[in-house]
């Protein structure tokens, strides 16, 4: 009864109108769900245009990444080698936005409390050295807590420790509890009872947004995803409304299976770059397509035993 007393509104459209009283966004992933970092890709634009200069990503450790102007195999953490998160790195980057590391310093016998400490430190350092900008924070589940945090030794999560430390209270925005699982009966009644082709944020007659329950502190407010719609075998939403484009790999000239195909935006291949798209070829009947961004891409075609059986360009107009 209380759901029904909100209705969906665009979560992209949302957001990006109400970033403009805003100062810190701070905005969840699961880290084995790269549907997330596909949707903060798609916020990125708009908010730029409304100020937020900044991007805090979690587990970034590379201090040359303003200057490449790409993630390589070296800039951090395993997440950061996985394409989706190539890809919102190179988008920030290209529009114009500084990334920065507000991981903490990992030291034998720091615990999760000291952790959440730290980030919000470093947050908050940055956001003094530029008082007059905005900041999107790019987190992993929890640390976007503004209540009670679900391990409880933290005490408090990095978001509710930042708005103590600098008195900004960040709009915080949670990605997972409403994304759909592994197995459909595991998903949260929810996304049906929104019944939506594309990610909405709940918003009642008062303004106010749906975040789980009246008494829920986790975050200001819940997206609520669909369920993925496939086609040629691939994620509707990778294609970022259609921004995207499909490219038929040609199965017909590999002479082996199974391969794995990748796609490096040219000249990123040959410095340990991150590829912009991945997927296994099983057989030579298989629909293989990759989504991508238009440019120049250096295609690799590799068999089981990790050997370049294919190596060439191709453009997407």
């Amino acid at each position: 009864m209380y759901f029904n007393e909100f209705k969906p509104q665009n979560a992209k459209d949302y957001i990006i109108k109400r970033s403009q009283k805003e100062r810190v966004i701070i905005i969840n992933e699961a880290h084995n769900n790269s549907r997330h970092r596909v949707f903060t890709t798609s916020l990125l634009q708009g908010l730029y245009k409304n100020g937020y200069k900044y991007l805090g990503i979690e587990a970034l450790e590379d201090t040359l990444i303003n200057s490449r102007n790409f993630a390589n195999l070296e800039s951090g953490s395993l997440y950061l080698q996985e394409s989706q998160n190539s890809n919102l790195i190179k988008e920030a980057l290209n529009i114009g936005f500084v990334l920065f590391n507000y991981e903490y310093t990992y030291v034998k016998g720091k615990t999760g409390k000291d952790r959440e400490m730290e980030q919000a430190e470093n947050i908050a350092k940055m956001m003094a050295k530029h008082p007059n900008d905005k900041f999107l924070i790019h987190c992993g589940y929890d640390h976007l807590n503004e209540g009670i945090p679900g391990i409880s030794s933290w005490e408090k999560a990095m978001a509710a420790r930042l708005n103590d430390k600098t008195g900004v209270n960040p709009f915080t925005i949670d990605q997972i509890a409403c994304s759909e699982k592994g197995s459909p009966e595991f998903n949260n009644p929810y996304i049906s009872i929104a019944n939506q082709v594309k990610p909405v944020i709940m918003v009642n007659g008062k303004g106010e947004t749906f975040n789980g329950s009246k008494d829920n502190g986790v975050a200001d407010c819940r997206i609520i995803h669909p369920v993925t719609i496939y086609k040629n075998g691939r994620p509707d939403w990778l294609t970022l409304e259609g921004r995207r484009k499909a490219y038929r790999i040609v199965t017909e000239s590999i002479l082996e299976f199974p391969v794995l195909a990748l796609a490096y935006r040219i000249n990123e291949f040959e410095k340990e770059g991150v590829p912009a798209d991945v997927i296994e070829i099983e057989n030579k009947d298989q629909e293989a397509h990759f989504i991508l961004d238009k440019g120049m891409y250096r295609i690799i075609i590799k068999n089981r035993e990790y050997k370049t059986v294919s190596d060439y360009e191709a453009k997407i107009k």
